[in-house]
């Protein structure tokens, strides 16, 4: 089970009605190239009579995303099943693309016609760049590591004037390349990136396109994985449940009513902190499986204790701190490397995080 699989399982479990789940294909060492793409195994005419949406993401590979077939690619033509399925379908289908680098992927590895058909023709996206963070200064010059994406009024993301907003998360244990997008003629901003020096980044592109039985074949395209979505403020449902909820209700399918999803985590867990660097706060997340004493501090690079965030008993459940750089004293704390460090009952586990002041 990859990484990926984890953050979709409990948004499919909270949004998906029991009796609509989905079938899931694994691409085994998908950057090797070693032709294991649906196209290596299925044909259109399964894809015709069994499937109306895919949901496709290549998580943060950077090459073989979604293959061709040509020599610079897998030999598993995914890219002709997936434009053959959405046009010679006598019914509506959904294509949601995701990843940190799949429309830099077309752009740089890719070169066929189907390629070009797919990205540019049936879900209506330009690629601008490889990397928000780059693109707002990158190492150098201080890059929005984690950038706080909001819905664009044209989109699906966007409700009675009010945009939906979260973080994708980009730092530790490397710094995600989230990839800058463009519409093309027909297709509709979905998502953007914040603006800088005056320059409108957008993370994400919709798109509607009539095939060739007249039926509407609908697509979405991220500039990242969903894996990579993190929630602005602490609430509930989780903002990946309501993006899914969007998107799945926008090609056409129903949505549980509820998408809260499951109240107990399966297992123990501290999460990264959002934002990673941080200035001057940042949030962490823990889960907690079972009602138990919880340890939550953090310490410099020395091993010194630095703050207290958490001594105390917490019910089973999500819960989240906040850290606004002060140490136990209340004094403000330098820029550096620190270490947070979750423990409870047969579980501990320590993080890190970077403050830039």
């Amino acid at each position: 089970e990859g990484t990926v699989q984890q953050y979709f399982d409990p948004a499919f479990r909270a949004v998906l009605p029991t009796d609509n789940q989905l079938d899931r294909y694994d691409v085994n060492n998908p950057s090797s190239s070693v032709s294991n793409g649906p196209a290596s195994r299925a044909r259109l005419s399964h894809y015709q009579l069994a499937y109306r949406k895919v949901i496709w993401d290549s998580g943060n590979l950077n090459n073989t995303t979604i293959a061709d077939g040509t020599t610079d690619s897998d030999k598993s033509d995914d890219c002709t099943l997936l434009v053959n399925w959405m046009n010679t379908t006598d019914d509506d289908v959904g294509l949601w693309v995701l990843g940190d680098d799949v429309a830099y992927d077309f752009a740089h590895n890719l070169s066929s016609t189907q390629s070009v058909d797919l990205m540019q023709n049936w879900c209506g996206v330009q690629f601008v760049a490889d990397g928000y963070y780059d693109e707002t200064g990158g190492r150098t010059a201080g890059g929005v590591v984690t950038p706080l994406v909001k819905g664009n009024s044209e989109g699906i993301f966007y409700h009675s004037g009010v945009p939906d907003s979260f973080y994708v998360f980009g730092g530790c244990p490397v710094i995600n390349e989230f990839d800058c997008l463009d519409k093309g003629t027909t297709s509709k901003y979905a998502l953007d990136y914040p603006d800088f020096n005056n320059i409108h980044y957008h993370a994400a592109i919709q798109n509607v396109k009539t095939n060739s039985y007249g039926k509407s074949a609908r697509t979405m395209w991220f500039g990242f994985s969903f894996m990579y979505i993190r929630d602005a403020e602490n609430a509930s449902p989780p903002i990946r449940n309501h993006i899914m909820k969007d998107v799945i209700e926008w090609m056409q399918n129903s949505p549980n009513a509820d998408i809260t999803g499951d109240e107990v985590p399966a297992a123990y867990g501290l999460a990264q902190n959002f934002p990673n660097p941080f200035n001057p706060s940042t949030t962490i997340k823990f889960d907690m499986k079972a009602k138990g004493h919880v340890s939550l501090k953090v310490y410099n690079v020395a091993g010194q204790l630095v703050k207290t965030l958490a001594d105390g008993v917490f019910n089973a459940g999500s819960h989240s701190v906040n850290w606004d750089g002060t140490n136990n004293a209340g004094a403000k704390v330098a820029s550096g490397v620190y270490f947070y460090k979750m423990e409870t009952k047969n579980f501990s586990q320590t993080k890190k995080m970077v403050m830039l002041r």
